[in-house]
């Protein structure tokens, strides 16, 4: 997705909202000779204008002002404007509301208002696509009597889809008074933010649908400025406002941007201000919020540039800390006004700037979720410290009042002493609706581009490298031929580093191409040496200059090297008897006799094994299933090859799989590099990828909860996995058991003399590219977040015609909603979607945070069944279920509800099993008594074998 920041002539961009398909609805106002007209334009994803209309009013005053500010799309497409207007209306100037179709086509338009000012500063759909109109009154209401007129009171309207008021109400006190900002929350309150002069704060009322205030609030630093200009409602319930804040610092006022989140009730649960100063408190500071509870701030400061308004954009975690800022200017006057999220989680910015040398202009920048515009010169890292407030928290007890004025007024009585005192009269006000007229001018207009990127640019430069490879042979010279093509851009100059290939020995690592102009291309041959046979990703970095835009990428290409002889290993000379131990090592002998074993098999290993089969191969190994002397049946997993590179990779699997031992990873029972290197492991029957997909979703989320179990433990250890994918999880009588830790690797490692491998469908983007970060445990968390996903689906979340098309989605596309693929996914997309986060600060920060999640979903439908089995007196299907919770809460560590399922087991358990489960029971009753709060390896190893013998009672397993 492009990236980019544009300007679309004279005027000023107060509101912006995205579209369902990612158009960009953007209104304001644009300026001529004194007058203002509204404005509204339809941009599309790159920031093309669709269309671009005025809605002048035809007005001939000398000066009007006919403004839009605020701008939502109905669920049907249309789009819902607000403003005010002095052009039509009963007097002063009116609120103004326009309903307008996906082309800008006006379908009604209507002003609200009475004899004094009226402004419409917010608006909000609520379900139904009812409107709900919020901003200031000085025609109704109560206050006073003041030099300039009426004060001011909240205004709130709530019309139907088609205009005509439902209710309309006035909230204030006797001083000035406005909203800001409206929302609607998921249960269909009404919150309403502004500023109140009469209880002196920044405001937020709590609405029900029929305008009946259930709570008022005022927040307010002492002796301070303080007012809110924008609010979002989470799907909780929970508050998020965005405001300013007057502060004092050293005998300094600072005028500071201010977020605070609050509960459904108005409750402070943090409250915190960004140091990046303003000189103006009604300079408005807008927000928008995401689902995980990360917030992105727009606003402007001065306070990093050399004296000049700069657009500042923070992005913060949902506990209000700093994740990025950074203010973006062209060295002028440039202040943001409003900010909207995409689909895919860019950011975009509304507002204006004066840096054109034209005067005041609408400006709007496309930023990516990291912030970053690679080559922009006027995008800059801003430091604002993060300061706690103290804001104090006053119920209010305002006035409310529809259709009315209510005001004081001096009267005298006496005859000769006269004496003055004030009265407070009533006056019925009506509301006057009346439809304005007008007229829809549309405008041409060519943006201006200050800054363009489109990351599909790393695409073309991977496309633009070629290879031409031979078949490799380990051991072998042979010439790879790379060819660098320009066909996409001005001038293109590239520079290859191909150390990252540890299985080749190369004549050079780097490769320098001359600058190439558009269709030139340029080809170099390389000598290149296979060390030793097997699967292989080529790799190749790619540092670009694309048009002087510098850039950095890779292309991987799978190539297989094939064995120089059929044998892999030389054969030793062996003795004709069996081997004797001896102090170091033993003597290896010749399969005996009547023992087949496969060619490929090391008969140095011939004296361990008996009935050994080939069931598997990787690019790094073999793996046999055979039968031990003591008759167990294990796998055996041999190296390809073997040189020192294979060595130090095989010590490495060897050192971290021997410190995992857990249920939900594949044992290791054996290891050694004499006679030769080899593992022995625990043999399991068939694996995750042999699996017909889509599974059940219950079925799904219960493997990746066990393989996430499994996970928890590795990284408990320090041991990272790196390659988690369907045919690395092998199952044994239905238990998910995590295998293949050769590319793990020890999370406090500071060195590595490899770059790790990984499978590109998998591969998280930390792994595809260091843009965003250094791979970590989250990693993992994205792998299975992916099996998740490819479990309920039948199919992957990102794909592609080739492995660099693939490893290209994973870094810029969003995989389609697991729910729209398979509508009983529903319920677990946003736990697969939080791990496919591309930034790690958005997935689960831990596996137990994962795993907590899912037993949320399981648990309610496995205690939904337990209750339904015992209503039919199913005694096995309520053994099953029981067993299944009492094993899922002990695995969390949740003792006191897992020996609530133990107790339930009992009464539900057959034959020699109600002994061992009384036994079980009886053991976590113990450790809850001693206020332990987790199970222990040996009581999990327990409950697992009585949940399985309890599942095999259990006809639908």
């Amino acid at each position: 997705m492009p990236y980019w920041a544009k300007t679309y002539g004279p005027g000023v961009a107060k509101a912006v909202a995205v579209d369902k398909n990612g158009d960009i609805i953007v209104a304001g106002y644009v300026e001529k000779d004194d007058k203002d007209d509204g404005f509204v334009a339809r941009l599309d994803r790159d920031g093309n204008v669709k269309w671009f209309k005025v809605y002048d009013t035809g007005s001939k005053k000398e000066y009007k002002w006919d403004r839009f500010k605020d701008v939502k799309i109905a669920s049907n497409g249309d789009i819902i404007v607000v403003g005010d207007t002095d052009s039509f209306g009963a007097g002063g100037e009116d609120v103004w509301v326009l309903r307008l179709d996906s082309n800008g086509k006006v379908k009604w338009q209507k002003t609200y208002g009475g004899p004094d000012h009226d402004y419409a500063n917010a608006v909000a759909i609520a379900e139904n696509g009812d409107i709900i109109v919020a901003g200031e009154t000085r025609s109704f209401g109560v206050g006073e009597i003041k030099r300039w007129g009426f004060t001011s009171n909240v205004w709130v309207l709530r019309l139907d889809s088609q205009g005509n008021v439902k209710w309309q109400k006035m909230y204030g006190g006797s001083d000035d008074d406005e909203a800001n900002a409206v929302a609607v929350a998921p249960n269909g309150d009404i919150i309403v933010a502004g500023h109140t002069s009469s209880f002196d704060g920044a405001w937020l009322l709590c609405l029900d649908k029929h305008g009946n205030v259930k709570w008022q609030k005022v927040y307010k630093v002492p002796q301070e400025w303080a007012g809110f200009y924008s609010v979002s409602v989470l799907p909780n319930g929970d508050i998020v406002v965005g405001g300013r804040v007057t502060l004092e610092e050293e005998n300094e006022k600072l005028v500071l941007p201010w977020i605070l989140k609050l509960d459904s009730n108005g409750n402070i649960k943090w409250q915190k201000s960004y140091k990046g100063d303003s000189e103006d408190p009604s300079d408005k500071v807008s927000i928008t919020t995401l689902p995980d509870g990360s917030i992105v701030v727009a606003t402007w400061t001065w306070e990093f540039s050399a004296g000049v308004p700069n657009v500042w954009v923070l992005r913060l975690d949902k506990n209000g800390n700093v994740k990025w800022q950074k203010t973006f200017s062209k060295g002028d006057d440039d202040k943001a006004n409003a900010v909207a999220i995409t689909p895919n989680e860019d950011i975009i910015v509304a507002g204006r700037t004066y840096s054109t040398g034209t005067g005041e202009n609408i400006w709007l920048l496309r930023l990516p979720p990291d912030g970053n515009l690679p080559g922009c010169d006027f995008c800059n890292d801003s430091n604002a410290q993060v300061m706690d407030t103290n804001a104090e928290v006053h119920n209010t007890h305002c006035e409310v009042l529809s259709g009315v004025r209510k005001y004081q007024v001096e009267v005298e009585e006496g005859l000769i002493f006269k004496k003055k005192r004030k009265e407070w009269r009533t006056e019925k006000a009506p509301l006057v609706v009346m439809n304005s007229k007008a007229t829809v001018k549309s405008l041409k207009i060519t943006p201006e581009v200050q800054y363009y990127f489109n990351p599909e640019i790393k695409q073309n430069i991977q496309n633009s490298i070629s290879f031409n490879i031979p078949q490799l042979v380990e051991g072998a010279d042979s010439i790879i031929k790379l060819t660098a093509k320009n066909d996409f851009t001005n001038s293109l100059k590239l520079s290859l580093d191909l150390s990252s290939n540890d299985f080749l020995d190369l004549e050079t690592t780097n490769l320098e191409f001359p600058e190439l102009k558009k269709g030139q291309k340029v080809s170099k041959s390389l000598v290149i040496t296979p060390k030793y046979a097997g699967s292989f990703d080529f790799r190749v970095k790619i540092k670009a200059i694309a048009d002087g835009i510098e850039l950095e990428t890779e292309k991987v290409i799978p190539v297989e090297v094939a064995e120089r002889t059929a044998q892999a290993y030389a054969m030793p000379q062996t003795p004709a008897t069996p081997p004797t131990p001896q102090p170091v090592t033993p003597t290896p002998t010749p399969s005996p006799a009547g023992v087949q074993l496969p060619a490929d098999f090391p008969p140095q290993l011939a004296y361990k094994y008996a009935d050994v089969e080939l069931i598997g191969k990787g690019g790094f190994a073999r793996v046999y299933k055979a039968k031990r002397k003591d008759g167990k049946v294990v796998a055996v997993k041999i190296p390809l090859s073997l040189d020192e590179n294979t060595g130090k990779a095989f010590l490495r699997e060897i050192t971290n799989w021997l410190h995992l031992k857990h249920p939900n990873i594949v044992r290791l029972y054996d290891a050694n590099i004499l006679p030769i290197p080899f593992l022995e492991m625990e043999y399991c029957e068939s694996s995750l990828e042999k699996l017909p997909k889509p599974l059940p979703v219950e079925v799904a989320s219960y493997i990746v909860f066990n393989i996430a179990e499994g996970l928890k433990y590795a990284h408990s250890k320090g041991i990272i996995h790196r390659d988690l994918k369907p045919s690395n999880i092998l199952l044994k009588n239905g238990t998910p058991k995590i295998s293949d830790w050769g590319l793990s690797k020890v999370m406090t490692e500071t060195h590595s003399t490899t770059l790790a491998s990984f499978t590109p469908f998998y591969a998280s983007p930390e792994q595809t590219s260091r843009r965003f970060g250094k791979p970590d445990h989250r990693s993992d968390i994205w792998q299975l977040g992916v099996i998740f996903y490819q479990l309920v689906t039948g199919r992957l979340p990102f794909e592609g015609d080739d492995l660099i098309e693939v490893v290209s989605r994973i870094a810029t596309d969003e995989p389609i909603p697991p729910g729209e693929l398979n509508p009983e996914a529903k319920d677990v997309e946003h736990i697969i979607l939080t791990c496919l986060r591309k930034d790690m600060e958005e997935r689960y920060q831990s596996v137990a945070e994962l795993q907590f999640e899912l037993a949320t979903y399981l648990g309610v439908r496995y205690k939904r069944e337990l209750k339904r089995s015992i209503t039919v007196n199913d005694a096995p299907r309520a053994a099953f279920y029981a067993g299944k919770l009492m094993l899922m809460f002990l695995k969390m560590g949740d003792l006191k509800e897992a020996y609530k399922y133990a107790s339930d087991l009992k009464f539900y358990a057959r034959g020699e099993l109600t002994k061992d489960v009384e036994s079980l029971a009886e053991q976590i009753k113990l450790r809850l008594e001693e206020g332990l709060s987790f199970a222990g390896e040996e009581l999990l190893a327990k409950a697992e074998v009585i949940a399985h013998k309890v599942s095999l009672g259990f006809g639908e397993v």
